[in-house]
C-alpha cells in the first residue's frame, strides 16, 4: 500500500501514528481520542469514519509550514511534497 510504505521509517511521529493505526485495527477506539470526542461533541461524527477509511486517497495534506502574517497552517499534497524533496535531492 502506498500509504504505508511511504510513512515507513520517515519519522517518530510517523512510527507512533502507525503504531497506533495497528492496534486499533479494525478502524475504532474513538473514545481514547480527546480530538475524536470534540469532533462528536460538536456533531460531526460521521466524518470520523470518513477520514479513518484507508486507501481511499493517493494523497493527503501535510502541514509544511505556518503562514507568518496570519498564524495558518499551509498544507501541501503529499505527492506534491514528495516529488519536491526527491527533486532537492537529486533523484
Amino acid at each position: 500500500m502506498y500509504a504505508r510504505s511511504s510513512l515507513r521509517a520517515k519519522s517518530v511521529a510517523a512510527r507512533a501514528a502507525l503504531t497506533l493505526y495497528r492496534a486499533y485495527e479494525p478502524l475504532g477506539g474513538f473514545e481514547h481520542w480527546e480530538a475524536a470526542q470534540e469532533v462528536i461533541q460538536v456533531g460531526l461524527q460521521d466524518d470520523l469514519h470518513i477520514c479513518m477509511q484507508t486507501g481511499a486517497s493517493r494523497s493527503v495534506p501535510v502541514v509544511v509550514r505556518r503562514e507568518k502574517h496570519t498564524d495558518l497552517l499551509v498544507l501541501e499534497q503529499t505527492s506534491l511534497l514528495f516529488a519536491r524533496r526527491a527533486k532537492q535531492s537529486g533523484g
